[in-house]
Formats: C-alpha cells, structure tokens, sequence
C-alpha cells in the first residue's frame, strides 16, 4: 500500500528536524527511525491505535508512537495510507488535531 503525506505531515517532520538538528547525529538517526516506522505502514495499515478511543470525537484517524515519542496521525484509506501529522507526544496534539493548533 502506497504511504502519502499531507502537506502539514511535511512541514512537521521539517519542524521536527530543525529542532533536532539542534544536537548534532541524534537528529539524522531520529528522523530515519521516524521514517522507517511510518513504513510499516505500506505492510499493516492498521497497526495504528484509534484515536477515537483516546478522545470524545468521531474519527477514523488512527496513531503510531515512532521513537518512543512521536505520534504519526494518519488515515487507512483502500488504496493509500494518508499520514495527516507527526507530533511530540508530550505537546497538545488533541489541539493540534481538533483545535486548529499547529
């Protein structure tokens, strides 16, 4: 299954680089192992948890925890695995989601 990524799923992983471009190699390790878990999702689409199931909305958005931290948000679609936006775990993602939050 083809795994395609939104516009903001973009400009997050870009932000996330920055930032991590901060501490030297750890960055470049962090954004493959990222990368190389978001590819799991080409084999098993539905790996994810739901995120319905951690917040009061109808959704059919679901999660993946990439490096221990960061939460992939994305939707399993036929065809294709949409991967809408890439998080820290530890900030407001239910906002970023929901709120308008970026």
């Amino acid at each position: 299954m083809k795994v395609i990524h939104t516009v903001e799923a973009i400009q997050d992983l870009e932000k996330i680089e920055a930032y991590l471009s901060q501490f030297g190699e750890t960055a470049e390790k962090r954004i493959n192992q990222i990368r190389k878990e978001i590819k799991i999702l080409e084999r098993s689409p539905n790996i994810g948890t739901q995120v319905k199931s951690r917040v009061e909305t109808e959704t059919d958005e679901r999660y993946l925890v990439c490096d221990k931290r960061y939460l992939v948000f994305y939707m399993a679609h036929k065809d294709r695995v949409e991967i809408t936006r890439i998080t820290d775990g530890r900030t407001n993602w239910q906002g970023i989601l929901f709120g308008g939050e970026s």
